[in-house]
């Protein structure tokens, strides 16, 4: 056993020098935000045990970030009474009268045994995602855990003095959610996080873009609208529009693509003969499927640029470093003859998002785009991970595999190439060392590493390192041999 364990040394530990050379990846990550809480004044609390339902309702527009978003996570303070059964807490849609539905729309489970048994009770996140919530509606957070009694149960922390929270209220239910009641002046203590959903960050409108008195709105948007996101064809989800105040359409296009994406509305002097520049007309991204997904964005007075399109080009300037700071990859370069340009991959952003750009500001472009194909995939979802070399080599198809399985083990596709490849080197070079070919297997394994450089999992200094130990392994050989 200590021979093989001195065998197997040599090879683990190159393998490990390969992998400290190896950078992780990092990719752009959403931030998440605090959209509903209620967190102070607890005083009292109320179990969670059998038929026993603990609830609080929210309104999403109840909060300084009134936005669609994303549930990430539901933070709740509790603590626990005995040896209590699992806690199941839910998400649930709320009917007219402001109570929880039947039906879940996001559940998870946590060990109610892993809880603080102190009264005043702990905070505990737990995630929960996949759950898209729309402004100005009510939802319900339910706790329950039906395997338990009044000994051995869950307490849910709140505040039964006069408490404050204007968008819901503390409710409970005694027939297993099947009916529910709400507490005078009460809540539970609890907090929702989320990422926004939908939001349209700017619009501008421009005339004269390829006719006199034409109208151009260009518009900033970000959308991740669970659970379409990334599974659906952005083009078949969402519309973008321009309506009246009261809601008239005026025109209307689809979504070119998920994420963080320049989109633009055209409209004839035809079709804006009958319109009045100026207006406070409503820029709307709608959901095709239904009345609830959907934001929008009321043009002001600083927001109607003119005939100026060399404002246009700075318009998109500025939205492209915007948009490249959100992916972390740079959309513009500076150029001697042109100053700051869309690179080769910001003008396809762009030419996608507003079409016919690159043949009427060609100034704007580093490289000429007219014709390049838009493929919806290459955008959707995984944005910045397409911009990655790595993927260029492996393409498109194994990338994608990569990246579906990394996710599972919260892994980035390059990071679980790489764990491949490191594994498939250790294999190779363990499996000869156990039976006896030690130098043998250094040397078989170092093609491994070749094939990890050659498809951008690992740099050239972790091969450096691999040739450099084969080297010296053998040197040590043959001068032992010869000796």
């Amino acid at each position: 056993m200590v021979k093989l364990f001195r065998q197997l040394t040599l090879p683990l530990i190159l393998a490990l020098l390969v992998l400290m050379l190896t950078p992780l990846s990092v990719g752009a990550v959403e931030p998440t935000f605090s959209y509903e809480n209620y967190t102070t004044g607890n005083d009292s609390s109320f179990e969670v045990w059998g038929n026993n339902y603990g609830g609080q309702t929210f309104t999403t527009n109840s909060s300084t970030l009134a936005i669609s978003h994303t549930l990430t996570a539901i933070r709740l303070r509790l603590y626990k009474e005995g040896t209590p059964q699992p806690l199941t807490i839910s998400v649930r849609e709320c009917n007219a009268t402001g109570y929880p539905l039947i039906t879940e729309i996001a559940s998870t489970i946590m060990d109610g045994e892993l809880l603080t048994a102190d009264t005043t009770g702990a905070w505990y996140d737990i995630p929960i995602d996949g759950v898209t919530f729309d402004v100005n509606r009510t939802y319900s957070i339910v706790c329950s855990s039906p395997g338990t009694n009044d000994t051995n149960c869950v307490h849910w922390v709140g505040d039964t003095a006069g408490a404050t929270y204007t968008g819901g209220a503390a409710i409970y239910s005694t027939t297993g959610g099947l009916t529910y009641t709400a507490l005078a002046d009460s809540d539970f203590m609890f907090e929702v996080f989320g990422r926004p959903a939908l939001e349209i960050v700017g619009a501008n409108v421009f005339e004269g873009y390829v006719y006199e008195g034409d109208w151009l709105i260009v518009v900033e948007y970000k959308n991740m609208w669970e659970p379409l996101y990334s599974d659906d064809l952005a083009k078949s989800s969402f519309l973008l529009q321009l309506n009246k105040a009261d809601g008239t359409l005026i025109g209307q296009v689809p979504m070119q693509s998920w994420d963080y994406y320049p989109g633009s509305v055209y409209l004839s002097n035809v079709t804006v003969a009958s319109l009045d520049w100026g207006s406070a007309y409503n820029v709307t991204l709608k959901g095709i499927d239904s009345p609830y997904y959907n934001v929008s964005y009321t043009l002001n007075t600083s927001d109607w640029r003119g005939a100026n399109l060399f404002v246009l080009d700075d318009w998109c300037r500025g939205a492209a470093g915007r948009m490249g700071a959100y992916y972390g990859t740079a959309l513009t370069v500076m150029t001697a003859e042109k100053g700051e340009v869309l690179n080769e991959l910001g003008g396809t952003v762009f030419e996608t998002g507003i079409p016919y750009l690159s043949q009427i500001r060609p100034g704007l472009f580093q490289v000429a785009l007219s014709g390049i194909p838009y493929t919806e995939p290459t955008w959707a979802g995984g944005y910045e991970g397409s911009l990655d070399p790595w993927q260029v080599a492996v393409g498109p198809e194994l990338a994608l595999i990569l990246n579906d399985t990394g996710n599972l083990i919260n892994l980035s596709g390059k990071d679980f190439g790489m764990l491949l490849i490191f594994l498939a080197y250790v294999g190779v070079a363990a499996g000869s060392f156990a039976v006896g070919h030690g130098m043998a297997g250094v040397s078989l394994a170092l093609p491994i590493l070749i094939i990890g450089v050659y498809f951008g999992f690992i740099p050239w200094a972790a091969l450096g390192v691999g040739i450099a130990i084969t080297v010296a392994l053998w040197a040590r050989q043959l001068w032992w041999s010869s000796t």
